[in-house]
């Protein structure tokens, strides 16, 4: 089971003033306004709560290197409000319990992930290209997901553009163990796993 948490940047608006006047004297009324304006910025909303594979035959996995089982579609869909940043890119950022020698595969730590061994969620992207890190296809831990524009095939929200409400960053998810060595029978243990990530939106 994959748990999906969603983050969001909140607007802040502050309008102080301050009125001085020495007691007993016409003086002028002074006041201070001061304001701040941040950029606009967008809600994250996964198409599911819970990603539940059930049950998933791993067999194909074993002597594979990335391969994927179970896989499932994942939508983060976003809602904006808000002026865009003039010149920042808005992306999504993943973030998440990464195995230890690989940012690409991702579980719970200790008990919390499950009775399974050698087995993690991976995430994948449309294509290499659809985040900053455009060397995988996988998405890895903290990387910025590109957001993609209503209507189009295979084009991403640029710096300064502002983001459509109802755009998406579209991903799969399934179970992997990652390189051909950490996928031999002896590596691995049937049982159940578990994985929670982050989707932020962010300016990059």
């Amino acid at each position: 089971m994959m748990r999906v948490r969603t983050g969001s940047l909140r607007a802040l608006c502050v309008l102080s003033g301050l009125l001085t006047a020495n007691a007993g004297l016409a003086a002028p009324a002074e006041i201070d306004v001061t304001a701040t304006m941040p950029v606009g910025t967008c809600t994250t909303t996964p198409s599911l709560n819970t990603v539940a594979l059930g049950d998933v035959d791993v067999s194909p996995l074993v002597g594979t290197s990335w391969a994927i089982a179970g896989s499932t579609p994942l939508v983060i869909t976003l809602t904006c409000t808000g002026l865009r940043s003039p010149a920042a890119r808005p992306t999504v950022k993943i973030s998440g319990t990464p195995k230890t020698d690989s940012p690409f595969l991702f579980r719970d730590t200790g008990a919390a992930g499950g009775t399974s061994a050698g087995l993690y969620f991976v995430l994948h992207k449309e294509k290499k290209e659809a985040g900053d890190n455009t060397n995988d296809i996988e998405a890895k831990n903290g990387e910025h997901l590109y957001i993609k524009k209503p209507g189009t095939g295979d084009e991403w929200y640029g710096p300064g553009e502002e983001v459509a409400d109802g755009a998406t960053v579209p991903l799969t998810v399934g179970l992997a163990c990652g390189r051909s060595g950490w996928c031999g029978v002896d590596n691995l243990t049937l049982g159940t796993v578990k994985a929670t990530t982050t989707f932020t939106f962010e300016y990059k």
